[in-house]
């Protein structure tokens, strides 16, 4: 991707989208809609959608299905009550559709995760950070 679509695609200037994009997690940033504000490059691997066809939509459609009520409540909660919450794999077994490679998503086998989800003021209102984690690599 060149530096004139992550332009067009993040809030971020380009060297915080840089360091953002290299870290070995997912990190997602949604506003009050929940449409997808930043899509880091490890989501884009593990869900198979490139942040250029992320960004601007909605989250729960991008990620459908998603597994339990936990983490639209939480997303939620986020957004409209400023709460943060932790969603561990422990109760949350398999949440979002993401996948380790092409073959564990061919058998249906989503990764486990940790999800941290902060509330963020956004340019455009209140949004929520999402920070997800590969708990079978912790």
């Amino acid at each position: 991707m060149t530096d004139m679509v992550v332009e067009q695609i993040s809030p971020l200037p380009v060297i915080e989208y840089d360091l953002v994009n290299g870290l070995q997690s997912g990190v997602l940033v949604v506003d009050s809609a929940r449409r997808v504000v930043v899509w880091n490059s490890w989501m884009a691997a593990r869900s198979g959608i490139p942040a250029a066809e992320a960004v601007g939509h909605p989250l729960l459609e991008l990620l459908a299905p998603v597994k339990g009520r936990r983490f639209e409540a939480a997303l939620t909660a986020a957004i409209e009550q400023q709460c943060s919450s932790y969603l561990s794999p422990v109760l949350n077994l398999e949440v979002l559709p993401l996948f380790e490679s092409e073959m564990e998503q061919q058998q249906g086998q989503r990764m486990p995760l940790t999800i941290r989800m902060s509330p963020q003021q956004l340019d455009s209102g209140p949004g929520c950070l999402l920070e997800i984690h590969d708990a079978g690599s912790e």
